[in-house]
């Protein structure tokens, strides 16, 4: 990897990195930001994992979100932006995040816009089949204690059912079934070419196949972000 001085925090630039994930429910984007947070040093934040941990708690907004999210559909726009708002605005943003999940419609697009000049944008579009999107959302599993994604298909753990890392059983999100899973595409299809032009047109959009093995896939983003990263400044040092 890319090192000026070993001693140095992971990376400076003059502006903040913005790293924007697109792609339907199940494609990678959890995934691969994560293997992007621990390469390039960018707080990985992920709305959907602050939407089910809300969901989880016994409270009106809640039992609201998890209604919403058995039921397949979206969250509203307004809470998903305040959740972001307020994210963003915690010290270890400070030199930037990889967003997983937002903006997912337009007007979440349009709310982010203010915030763009400010910081280095990189919007990475994950292309996917159908036929492989479902083999990754049905096969998913996940460890609730410290929250390693697993596939039963593309990336069993080593004992089936446990984690790898701390034998905790592994859970399977309520939302992955077929029928949630099919509707959560039907709506993802409806709002995601009005969002996909928005950002070809700021000119900050790259369209990524998706259908590769997992580990080519994240050495690509990986180059492409530690490209980026380095446009903004040339004080730079990458794990």
């Amino acid at each position: 990897m890319l090192a000026e001085n070993e001693d140095r925090e992971p990376f400076k630039t003059r502006r903040p990195v913005f790293v924007i994930l697109l792609g339907p429910p199940g494609c990678g984007k959890g995934t691969q930001a994560r293997e992007l947070s621990k390469t390039v040093g960018l707080v990985h934040i992920s709305t959907g994992d602050i939407l089910r941990k809300a969901a989880r708690e016994d409270t009106e907004l809640g039992r609201l979100i998890q209604r919403k999210m058995t039921a397949g559909e979206l969250v509203p726009d307004s809470l998903v932006c305040q959740t972001v708002i307020s994210r963003t605005s915690q010290p270890d943003c400070e030199r930037g995040a990889i967003l997983d999940g937002f903006p997912r419609t337009l007007d979440q697009a349009i709310f982010l816009c203010p915030m763009l000049p400010l910081r280095q944008t990189i919007v990475l579009s994950l292309q996917i089949s159908r036929t492989v999107l479902m083999q990754r959302i049905l096969g998913r599993r996940t460890c609730p204690a410290c929250g390693e994604i697993y596939n039963i298909h593309f990336r069993p753990p080593r004992m089936t059912g446990f984690c790898d890392r701390d034998s905790v059983p592994l859970e399977r999100r309520t939302d992955d079934n077929k029928v949630t899973v099919q509707q959560r595409l039907v709506e993802y299809e409806q709002q995601i070419l009005p969002l996909a032009n928005f950002f070809r047109d700021m000119n900050i959009r790259q369209d990524i196949n998706a259908d590769v093995e997992p580990a080519v896939l994240t050495a690509q983003l990986c180059a492409l972000v530690q490209t980026a990263i380095i446009a903004t400044g040339k004080n730079v040092s990458i794990r």
